[in-house]
């Protein structure tokens, strides 16, 4: 068998298209490692951008629910938890947003569509409009779930939620601002509002 293998050998390295085979071998696998190394480094940045979106997501909620209905951080722990567990129930296909949708439609007699895809925006633009999606409603049955929020009361922090990404889009605030204001809330303990009721509060 040994004599077999070198007497092939011999043969390869004689056939004077061997060395341009073998360099061809070698480049379609160089091909192939660039290919696998774009691939994994494509999903590691669609993960930090989807990590980043659900980050700023999160701040944002969590804000308005201080801000406008004295949410300390007590409450505050149980709506990030809450959230992160409807957010696990979509991420693994338990339920879908638009199930959530139709649940808010029929059960709740609130209408907060999904927003259509924009063709026009390009991928991590794409990946950021499903985060909102998905967070909106892990955001909105959070409520639900764990503190009894109804039509009235859903509605108003949804638009609170939606006013505040509108300041951010217009650079009336900025992230860095929202992460110092929630630094300072965590900081010091978030005390609660319970005598400052929004108006918004009201009503179910």
């Amino acid at each position: 068998m040994g004599a077999t293998r070198s007497l092939k050998r011999r043969k390869q390295k004689t056939n004077p298209l061997w060395k341009e085979q073998k360099k061809a071998w070698r480049e379609e696998k160089r091909a192939e490692r660039g290919m696998q190394r774009a691939y994994v480094d494509s999903l590691i940045t669609d993960m930090e951008c989807r990590k980043e979106a659900l980050h700023k997501l999160s701040m944002i909620f969590l804000l308005v629910m201080h801000t406008q209905y004295g949410f300390g951080v007590g409450r505050l722990k149980r709506l990030r938890d809450k959230m992160q567990s409807e957010m696990d129930c979509i991420i693994y296909k338990y339920v879908t947003v638009e199930e959530i949708v139709v649940y808010l439609r029929d059960e709740l007699k609130m209408d907060v569509g999904a927003a259509p895809k924009d063709p026009r925006a390009n991928h991590y633009r794409q990946l950021e409009l499903e985060v909102i999606k998905e967070m909106s409603a892990a955001f909105l049955m959070a409520l639900v779930d764990e503190f009894g929020f109804r039509k009235k009361r859903l509605e108003d922090a949804y638009g609170f939620a939606a006013g505040l990404c509108d300041m951010l889009n217009d650079g009336t605030r900025t992230f860095e601002d929202l992460e110092k204001q929630m630094a300072e809330i965590t900081t010091k303990g978030g005390k609660e509002n319970e005598g400052k009721k929004n108006n918004a509060t009201t009503g179910g």
